[in-house]
């Protein structure tokens, strides 16, 4: 399922490894700037890493619970 999912996006869109140091919002989209130097604007951002969270941390108040479903 995952192969598929990903066969059906464009190449690069999904990057494996990086290390999230901030997300803010610009307008309608979404900042992300990564421990490596990267920096990109988006106008989705899904956070997929798992239970201590950085992206959550960040778009979440401390405290605050969520069932993961944002809109």
């Amino acid at each position: 399922m995952r192969d598929l999912l990903l066969d059906s996006l464009q190449p690069n869109t999904v990057q494996w490894d990086c290390k999230l140091e901030s997300a803010e919002l610009q307008g309608d989209q979404v900042l992300l700037r990564f421990a490596s130097g990267q920096i990109a604007l988006a106008d989705i951002a899904v956070g997929c890493d798992g239970a201590n969270s950085r992206f959550r941390e960040l778009v979440i108040p401390f405290g605050q619970s969520t069932s993961g479903c944002r809109s």
